[in-house]
């Protein structure tokens, strides 16, 4: 039977441990959790006011980066929320100026820039969120998912082991010289 222990939760990243799994059957509960957890990401983006420096392509490109919260509850893959942004500089424009229809749904992070405005410079735009799953597009992955091999040493004995305990490791991770394990 696996075991799962929870070693840390910062808000941004949990870290786990897992045992009495294999490498292949950890690795298919991360593509699971990759591919197929639904996810809100940006699909649309109109924007209809732009005298920034920057263009409307590296503006969409920037707001398409900014990771959303996802309400699992009321949302179905498929469905949309509609999300604005309107600031006048002088300014930085921030994915916490955000407006979102519906509050669950809003940047992970306010402190994200997407354009710097100078005196006289407007940015108006419109997205379309949108759940769906990583399969379809990696912007719906819920999150980066990763996952090193811990050895399970449990007897040093008198060298004499030195074999098993190597195999017991993951790959090129200790070596046996001399009889010495390193």
């Amino acid at each position: 039977m696996v075991k799962i222990q929870k070693l840390q939760k910062d808000g941004e990243s949990d870290r786990f441990l897992v045992s009495d799994c294999t490498r292949e059957t950890i690795n298919a509960i991360r593509r699971v959790t990759m591919n197929a957890v639904p996810s809100m990401a940006v699909e649309t983006i109109s924007i209809y006011e732009n005298n920034s420096h920057l263009f409307d392509e590296y503006i969409a490109h920037r707001i398409g980066l900014v990771p959303l919260t996802t309400d699992y509850k009321n949302y179905k893959i498929g469905e949309k929320c509609e999300l604005s942004v309107e600031k006048e500089g002088p300014c930085t424009v921030y994915s916490g100026d955000f407006k979102s229809e519906d509050n669950k749904i809003k940047p992970v992070s306010d402190k994200i820039p997407i354009v710097k405005l100078n005196k006289d410079q407007k940015v108006k735009i419109e997205m379309n969120a949108v759940m769906d799953v990583g399969s379809k597009n990696v912007k719906y992955c819920p999150a980066i998912i990763g996952y090193k091999e811990v050895p399970d040493i449990k007897d040093f004995g008198d060298g004499k082991n030195g074999e098993k305990i190597i195999k017991s490791c993951p790959v090129n991770v200790l070596e046996l010289k001399k009889g010495f394990i390193i």
